[in-house]
């Protein structure tokens, strides 16, 4: 599974909202889809599974399934 590092303030409660770089990288080196699973890091020691819901290029969401 794919880790990523973003700022804490992209993950409101159980939504996160990727950065256009980390879209990018999701969409056209990756080439991940709606439905995959992605670790995020916060910065403040906790990683989320997040399921990806929309995937562009400059933009990727998903849902937060599970917090540690």
């Amino acid at each position: 599974m794919h880790s990523f590092f973003i700022d804490a303030s992209s993950i409101e409660a159980y939504r996160v909202t990727l950065p256009d770089h980390v879209a990018y990288q999701i969409t056209r080196v990756l080439r991940l889809s709606p439905g995959a699973l992605i670790n995020v890091l916060d910065g403040y020691g906790w990683e989320y599974t997040v399921q990806l819901d929309q995937v562009s290029v400059s933009l990727a969401t998903g849902e937060v399934k599970e917090k540690r």
